[in-house]
């Protein structure tokens, strides 16, 4: 009976383990999805904090993924191939998406436990208001147009944490501060445009002299009598190269007309060849250079490029008609060839 006993001792001590454990939290937090239609060269999903925390998640080739993330409470980006999106985690529960990587944005869905749940959808509407209206399109508006749209976003802002009343103030906080300060960010970038536009309109441009994709030097020069649409870009610009699809149909568009599309990458010399490779495996047209020098490239500096995509417009006499032109994705830029009768 002793035998027994201590038997079923140990036995019940082991199922009070096995229960035990089952109940203790995971201290994890898990994320998953299903992405449509991805590219050959996607292989991996970024978790990150700007600055901060940083965790690659394997994209398999039938573009599902999973894994499990330990976490500090709070708001983090992710990047699916040059898109991205905001969510919100929390060890001990799970979230999962899914998408076509083809209309990311409008096929992006969410599903997972309610209160992770919630401060995901909140996060990506807040970061979607963000994008929609610190756009370049909306710095091109006129001041009483642009004024009006720094009050709508001050009205949306806050119909959105109307809308998600519920959510703790914590989780507006960092939002809340931001929000007079990207506007007044914003109206600097704004007045930056204007001061360029005003500096280098209607002077001669800044030439360059840069190795094709085929190895010829190419001159400014070279394309006189012809506008000239340059493209300052690189490889691991996102916003760069989601303007590809548009750039090809200016081109084919234009192909006929008394236009020179110029792409011209700031790749750092290092990534030459995955420059090379990238032209070749996507088939990009017009006529693509490469900046040896980067950002210091006298062309660059000379028009006071900090950011990319920058797109310049250049007359057959060589003089600037817009150092900061709309983008091809942009309908204002075929408004603009209409104009000029291109």
């Amino acid at each position: 009976m002793k035998i027994l006993k201590n038997s079923l001792g140990a036995l019940l001590a082991t199922m009070f383990i096995l229960t035990s454990c089952e109940k203790e939290p995971k201290n994890y937090a898990t994320f998953s999805g299903e992405v449509a239609n991805i590219t050959a060269d996607m292989d991996s999903v970024i978790v990150f904090i700007p600055n901060g925390y940083r965790k690659a998640i394997v994209l398999k080739d039938d573009g599902t993924f999973s894994d499990t993330l330990k976490v500090e409470e709070g708001k983090y980006r992710f990047k699916i191939g040059d898109e991205y999106g905001a969510m919100y985690l929390k060890n001990n529960e799970s979230l999962h998406l899914t998408t076509d990587y083809k209309d990311f944005d409008k096929a992006l869905k969410f599903t997972g436990q309610g209160g992770i749940l919630k401060k995901t959808q909140a996060e990506t509407k807040l970061l979607h208001l963000n994008l929609n209206t610190f756009s370049a399109e909306v710095a091109a508006l006129e001041e009483e147009a642009f004024e009006q749209k720094m009050a709508d976003f001050k009205t949306n802002y806050d119909k959105l944490k109307s809308e998600y009343k519920d959510l703790d103030a914590s989780f507006w906080k960092e939002s809340d501060e931001g929000v007079e300060k990207g506007i007044e960010g914003f109206r600097e970038y704004r007045a930056n445009k204007i001061a360029i536009a005003e500096k280098f309109t209607g002077i001669k441009s800044p030439s360059f002299a840069m190795e094709s994709i085929d190895g010829e030097t190419i001159k400014l020069e070279d394309f006189a009598g012809k506008y000239v649409y340059v493209d300052v870009w690189a490889t691991w610009c996102g916003p760069c190269k989601r303007e590809i699809p548009s750039l090809k149909k200016i081109e084919e568009q234009y192909k006929d007309k008394n236009l020179v599309v110029v792409s011209m990458s700031i790749d750092e010399a290092k990534d030459k060849e995955k420059w090379q490779t990238f032209v070749k495996e996507e088939n990009l047209q017009g006529v693509q250079i490469f900046a040896e020098n980067a950002w210091k490239s006298s062309f660059v500096t000379e028009f006071e490029i900090r950011s990319i995509p920058r797109f310049i417009l250049i007359g057959p006499d060589g003089l600037v008609i817009d150092p900061d032109a709309p983008r091809p994705s942009d309908p204002a830029l075929i408004e603009l060839f209409k104009d000029l009768k291109i």
